[in-house]
């Protein structure tokens, strides 16, 4: 069973309150979370449901399968409106030089603004949209005038955004296990030893999970994330090769 961590226990007491004004009929929206954050909120909102009649919950990130998303809690027995959740979607163009997720969002937080104000990061071809929480969006747009070396424009975007399209790199080979040690090794083609020393010092994540033993097995299907190195979905493990080794795939996050 998992046990509640201190992160855990404010979140939930983040969401009782919202139900507690949600009963007296004042909206209340929780966000960005992540997709630990959100599974951890919604299990919480699932047991204040029976406390609380009629009043409902739902999560929304900007756009149908974000990753970011808001939690919204609305007064008993209303209808859940995904327009009413205090989300921007912000588009962001320039010319000619190569960006990153980790530029977009190195150079908002350098804005002075919180990681929680900030959703899902969507980067194209010369193009960008970023969701962020309604509160923050002009001062977006007045001040981010520049992301690494490239000079940006900013602006709402308007209309629905349906889907994600993200950039991968795809990773491929053999691994001797599942271990989460050796996991990290084939994603960073870095010596076992300096993954090691990266799970040892709680710089990754599995699930949006820290995870610090070595042995811990990785499943296909899982999110994993480096600091320092980026963030990765697992598509294959397995079967075993001739040599006894496990046959391995992942998509890396550009």
């Amino acid at each position: 069973m998992h046990k509640k961590t201190q992160e855990d226990r404010l979140l939930e007491a983040r969401v009782n309150d919202a139900f507690e004004s949600a009963s007296r009929y004042r909206t209340k929206f929780i966000g960005f979370l992540d997709p630990y954050e959100a599974a951890q909120a919604q299990l919480f909102a699932s047991e204040l449901k029976k406390r609380y009649d009629g009043v409902t919950c739902d999560t929304f990130g900007g756009y149908e399968g974000a990753e970011r998303v808001f939690l919204g809690v609305f007064p008993p027995y209303s209808e859940i409106i995904k327009s009413e959740f205090t989300i921007a979607a912000i588009k962001i163009r320039w010319r000619f030089a190569k960006l990153t997720h980790r530029d977009f969002l190195g150079a908002i937080l350098a804005l002075g603004i919180v990681r929680s104000k900030i959703g899902d990061i969507i980067v194209g071809d010369c193009e960008c949209t970023v969701f962020v929480d309604k509160s923050v969006a002009s001062f977006i747009l007045q001040n981010l005038t520049k992301v690494g070396s490239a000079g940006v424009e900013c602006s709402i975007c308007e209309g629905d955004i349906t889907r994600r399209s993200d950039n991968f790199k795809f990773i491929s080979g053999t691994v001797a296990s599942k271990r989460l040690d050796c996991v990290v090794s084939a994603l960073t083609g870095r010596p076992r030893s300096v993954s090691a020393g990266l799970i040892a010092e709680g710089k990754v994540f599995v699930n949006y999970v820290v995870r610090d033993e070595n042995s811990y097995e990785i499943n296909e299907g899982a999110a994993v994330s480096i600091r320092g190195h980026g963030r990765f979905i697992i598509d294959k493990l397995g079967p075993q090769t001739k040599k006894g080794r496990l046959t391995f795939a992942a998509r890396k996050f550009l």
